[in-house]
């Protein structure tokens, strides 16, 4: 089973969310989504979804979200050290 990726956009009047195809998108619109740890994330879930444990996109969802799990935390450390 194939996912296309798709970019969320919520829209804060009624809280609804659109999704819209990444493939159609405008390129820097893609290319600045390349950049969103989020993508690697949904993408492993995906993944995960499938059956398909050990895929790339698993194991680079997973770096994903240790990267920004631990600098969340550092950054949450240094703001609660300097409130302090």
């Amino acid at each position: 089973m194939m996912f296309r990726e798709s970019l969320s956009i919520e829209l804060r009047s009624d809280a609804s969310v659109v999704a819209l195809p990444l493939d159609d998108g405008p390129g820097w619109l893609r290319a600045l989504s390349a950049w969103n740890p989020l993508r690697y994330v949904v993408a492993a879930e995906r993944a995960l979804f499938t059956g398909d444990v050990w895929a790339a996109s698993t194991i680079k969802g997973l770096l994903a979200a240790v990267i920004v799990g631990t600098l969340g935390l550092m950054i949450g450390v240094r703001a609660m050290r300097r409130s302090a």
